[in-house]
């Protein structure tokens, strides 16, 4: 985990051409489902647009990466990676509105001891768990820190709706929140 952390961040100077932005937060489904979440995403197309009143309003398209682990206490250990493409507007006041679509993968593990049985023995499993496709949309707000004041800040939420694929012999609709700040370099 901390060997994927430090090659995320040795990779940020390759894609350091224009703003850029790191986010961390807090992803889980709910309070005793806990977990982390960082990205690193990147403006491919902005355009600000001046109101007849004088409020300027920023509307932009951004482009990622995400890497979130979570805890289900006593039944798994979840990993999601995944590109996001995210559209995000910034009111005169530095409210934001940001919408995301991400086509995850998603591994989990199991936190129990797992067997199986070889005909006359049991062997232990190690890592034991499934992979799944897990696309996701997400919903959410905040405030950018930068536009009333010089703090290179935002703070945000979400709503995270994901579908897992396969799950048993179907799927499964998961929620999660969000709630993190967004370093912009």
């Amino acid at each position: 985990m901390k060997l994927l952390f430090l090659s995320l961040l040795s990779l940020l100077p390759i894609v350091s051409f224009g703003q850029h932005q790191l986010r961390a937060a807090y992803f889980g489904e709910t309070i005793t489902h806990y977990g982390l979440k960082i990205a690193y995403d990147k403006s491919f197309k902005k355009w600000d647009k001046t109101k007849e009143s004088g409020a300027d309003i920023r509307k932009e398209f951004l482009y990622g990466a995400s890497f979130a682990a979570f805890r289900h206490p006593h039944q798994l250990v979840g990993l999601i990676a995944s590109p996001e493409i995210t559209w995000r507007r910034t009111g005169k006041r530095g409210g934001l509105i940001d919408v995301a679509f991400a086509p995850a993968y998603f591994r989990y593990f199991y936190e129990g001891k797992t067997y199986e049985y070889t005909g006359t023995d049991f062997r232990k499993i190690p890592l034991a768990g499934r992979s799944a496709f897990l696309p996701t949309l997400s919903l959410g707000g905040g405030r950018d820190l930068s536009v009333r004041r010089e703090i290179p800040f935002m703070w945000y939420y979400r709503v995270n709706v994901m579908r897992q694929y396969p799950y048993n012999s179907s799927s499964l609709m998961r929620f999660a929140l969000e709630a993190g700040v967004i370093k912009k370099f």
